[in-house]
């Protein structure tokens, strides 16, 4: 999953996430087929695809299904629409009301786009509470680890061929950027971010 900020998206479980503003791009498999996401009058239950998605301000939202199949439902209710690949809808804060719109998966960062940013880089620095605890140079695409965990998840096991499913805990905080900060920056926002200090 992309999740680009501002946002704010609360992982309630391990199949269900509640989206309150910002946009999401997600890259469910097989595995996570059956995740719900909760926006602020639906939930939208991913059936094993590619989809976008937008909460506003003023909680308006829109589901654009790049690939598969996404299921609409009122609030822990029935099932509104099924949207397939091409398909998108805009959906009002206070009811699930629908309104097809065109498919614009173009306002939404992909995988593609990830992927040139993290080519710019040949150095990676993993921060903890502001301070830098490990660096390493590579020239190919590594998964972004945290001791046991990793994020980007819902890959295969090269061994077992089964879900991997390494972070089982909470993150308070939780950056990605367009470009890399300096030492000074990262531990002003640690700072900034913890107002217990």
């Amino acid at each position: 999953m992309i999740l680009e900020g501002p946002a704010e998206l609360d992982i309630e479980s391990p199949t269900k996430a509640i989206f309150r503003n910002g946009r999401l791009r997600a890259f469910v498999t097989e595995p996570a087929r059956g995740f719900i996401i909760e926006g602020p009058s639906y939930d939208a239950v991913d059936l094993g695809t590619e989809f976008a998605m937008s909460v506003d301000a003023n909680g308006e939202s829109e589901i654009h299904v790049i690939d598969g199949e996404v299921a609409v439902h009122e609030k822990g209710g029935e099932e509104l629409a099924l949207l397939t690949a091409g398909k998108a809808t805009r959906l009002d804060r206070d009811q699930p009301d629908m309104e097809a719109i065109d498919l614009d998966d173009s306002n939404f960062v992909d995988r593609q786009a990830m992927l040139q940013m993290s080519d710019e880089a040949a150095r990676i620095t993993h921060y903890l509470n502001g301070e830098a605890v490990a660096t390493a140079s590579t020239n190919r695409h590594v998964p972004v680890a945290f001791g046991p965990s990793e994020i980007g998840n819902w890959q295969h096991h090269p061994e077992s061929n089964a879900a991997v499913r390494r972070f089982n805990g909470r993150v308070d905080e939780f950056l990605i950027s367009r470009r890399a900060y300096s030492v000074s920056e990262i531990q002003t926002l640690c700072e900034t971010g913890t107002p217990y200090r």
